[in-house]
């Protein structure tokens, strides 16, 4: 028999008699960087022995945020900005919650 301990374990399933894991519900990278459980297997033996190990799961990023501007104010249709050709004049600052392969920089408007 098969069974998971841990503060995650609601993340993770575990067939009681196969051993195999599942995601018991949706993992988010931006609020979970892994999951780490204590899989505990037992057997039906007398005296009945067990077994335990710890899985360690890592949540890779998905491109589910878009980015926002913290000063989107400053750019607004209304609010015209003046740029000197060939510089680096004014910097929009994205806020974003991704990470890795998925995280905005900042903006230049040359």
């Amino acid at each position: 028999m098969f069974f998971i301990q841990g503060d995650k374990a609601h993340f993770l399933q575990i067939g009681s008699k196969t051993g195999i894991i599942q995601l018991a519900q949706p993992v988010d990278r931006e609020t979970n960087e892994q999951i780490r459980v204590t899989i505990v297997a037992t057997d039906n033996g007398t005296p009945a022995l067990s077994g335990s190990t710890i899985l360690k799961v890592l949540i890779t990023d998905a491109n589910d945020n878009p980015p926002t501007f913290t000063n989107l104010a400053q750019h607004q249709a209304n609010n015209p900005v003046m740029i000197k050709e060939g510089k680096a004049s004014h910097v929009m600052h994205p806020q974003n919650k991704m990470v890795g392969d998925f995280a905005a920089s900042e903006q230049y408007w040359t």
